[in-house]
């Protein structure tokens, strides 16, 4: 489809103060976009290799800058996800040890892994948390 360095593309323009759900899938070369559990974008087919999650992780930051934004939490699973399967737990807290989770970042107060595997992370630039997030 001739978008393999950016199998995602999406033209979208966030509302200031509303919480957004993001999920990406991706089986063999087949993307997936969901926004709020609902398909945004795709399937799209593209080559590119999956990175390797025992691999420096960088959470909020890509070629264009550092996310502008509040991020709740990052879940990095071993199977890609059916839409049912991401609305029935998007809007909840896991406990870490959900078959095929690989990786829990609930960024509640640190960047504590919370799976079994403890892939911790280092913050970096001073963030902030906050409260309670829908």
């Amino acid at each position: 489809n001739g978008r393999s360095s950016n199998p995602i593309s999406l033209a979208f323009s966030p509302s200031i103060g509303v919480w957004y759900h993001w999920a990406i899938t991706r089986t063999g070369t087949s993307w997936r976009l969901y926004r709020n559990g609902q398909l945004v974008d795709g399937p799209n087919t593209d080559d590119t290799p999956i990175p390797n999650i025992a691999a420096l992780l960088t959470i909020g930051n890509a070629e264009r800058g550092w996310h502008a934004g509040l991020i709740d939490d990052v879940r990095i699973w071993g199977e890609a996800r059916s839409q049912a399967e991401i609305q029935s737990s998007m809007d909840r807290e896991l406990s870490g040890d959900e078959p095929n989770l690989l990786g829990y970042w609930a960024l509640d107060s640190s960047a504590q892994d919370y799976t079994p595997n403890g892939r911790h992370g280092t913050l970096v630039g001073n963030p902030a948390f906050v409260g309670d997030t829908p």
